[in-house]
């Protein structure tokens, strides 16, 4: 048990700078990803804000409700 314990440390040990290389690169991989990400969601919410804010109101006028028939109602039942 030993002797294999010997011989992982060893190949380990020999591999070692491959072995940094590797992950290093795969943080600086998963940094980028997740600085990409980051802006996609920061340039979604400002351009959801600027479309909402620019668009056009044109349809979207105040409507006009005639309540009068709901107050003669209303008066009606008081009596």
């Amino acid at each position: 048990m030993s002797e294999e314990k010997v011989k992982k440390y060893k190949e380990e040990k020999k591999n070692r700078q491959a072995i940094l290389k590797k992950e290093k690169r795969q943080r600086l991989i998963a940094r980028i990803l997740m600085s990409v990400a980051g802006v996609a969601v920061v340039a979604f919410l400002g351009w959801s804000v600027y479309y909402v804010a620019t668009k056009d109101h044109a349809g979207t006028d105040a409507q006009v409700v005639n309540i009068q028939a709901l107050e003669n109602f209303t008066s009606g039942m008081g009596e």
